[in-house]
C-alpha cells in the first residue's frame, strides 16, 4: 500500500524563508531573502 507522499502543514504563515543571499543593484549591497509559497489549486485540468 502506498502512504502520502507528502504532508500539508499550517503554520499560519504564508511565505517560508528558504535562504538568504546578498543582492547588489552596483551602488549598494544588501541582504535580501529568497522565499517561497506553494498552494494547492483546486479544479480538474
Amino acid at each position: 500500500m502506498a502512504g502520502p507522499w507528502f504532508a500539508v502543514v499550517t503554520n499560519n504563515s504564508d511565505w517560508q524563508q528558504l535562504d538568504a543571499i546578498w543582492i547588489s543593484d552596483g551602488t549598494t549591497d544588501c541582504r535580501g531573502r529568497v522565499e517561497i509559497r506553494i498552494e494547492m489549486e483546486n479544479g480538474n485540468d
